[in-house]
């Protein structure tokens, strides 16, 4: 019964996914303008801020699935690596390389266009 549900929780997770990814492509494009006030108290710092947003989300999406997925739940959803295991019917060892491996790729993914 147990993994049945888990199975259900996974794949409802996995269609919000996408769901959010096409969302999320759509919203990118529509970042709203910092208001002069905003732009006044810091305007390199807000501009910055939400280009670099971009380009983590941008990075975080062009993950192979198999690495963004634990990521997501580590790093996003602040999940332990316990969790991730049952929830993905993984070892621990493999949640934790393919983390290991997930850090690595955005790593590399970001050299050149931020401070990693």
């Amino acid at each position: 019964m147990r993994s049945w549900l888990y199975a259900i929780a996974r794949n409802a997770a996995i269609d919000w996914g996408q769901a959010y990814k096409r969302r999320a492509s759509v919203a990118l494009d529509d970042v709203p303008e910092a208001s002069d006030d905003q732009r006044s108290l810091d305007p390199v710092g807000s501009t910055a801020g939400a280009e670099l947003k971009t380009i983590l989300l941008r990075a975080v999406e062009a993950l192979p699935a198999l690495y963004r997925e634990p990521f997501v739940m580590r790093h996003l959803e602040d999940w332990s690596y316990q969790e991730i295991g049952e929830i993905l019917g993984l070892p621990l060892e493999t949640v934790e390389t393919r983390l290991v491996r997930a850090r690595r790729l955005l790593k590399e993914m970001l050299k050149g266009k931020v401070d990693v």
